[in-house]
């Protein structure tokens, strides 16, 4: 049976198809400014098994948004020693700062292998555009 998820993000509707993800997932909330945002992040089960083999036991994956690029953003990606600031995704911890969660939310990470070389992909719904090469990424002002 196909699930679609229909949110509001950024004042237009976008749809999900939630087929390929894992049937479980955590949800966040951040409380920031009496605002309320709940904060969601997909691992697909290739890129949970990438990453669970590159991460020994006291390490984080660390996901920063940094300006860069012909489109604008990029994503930094890094291998960090765990905090108590970290979010569980589907069994992988990770680390992502409050300012660069709206950034990100809602996004499904990816493994995508191009014949001996495997790489981290996103599909973030906040992105407006990518450049050609894939490196870096525009979002809605």
């Amino acid at each position: 049976m196909e699930q679609t998820l229909a949110l509001l993000a950024m004042g237009s509707v976008r749809l999900i198809n939630l087929d390929f993800l894992l049937k479980k997932t955590t949800i966040h909330f951040i409380i920031k400014r009496d605002i309320f945002m709940k904060f969601e992040m997909f691992l697909t089960d290739k890129a949970k098994n990438f990453l669970k083999g590159k991460l020994s036991n006291d390490k984080s994956l660390s996901i920063k948004i940094k300006k860069t690029g012909c489109s604008g953003y990029a994503y930094d990606l890094n291998y960090v020693q765990s905090s108590q600031d970290d979010l569980e995704i589907n069994g992988v911890r990770v680390l992502i700062s409050e300012q660069d969660r709206p950034y990100i939310n809602m996004s499904v990470v990816d493994l995508k292998k191009d014949g001996l070389n495997s790489r981290i992909v996103f599909e973030n719904p906040q992105a407006i555009n990518e450049c050609g090469c894939g490196e870096s990424f525009g979002l809605r002002k």
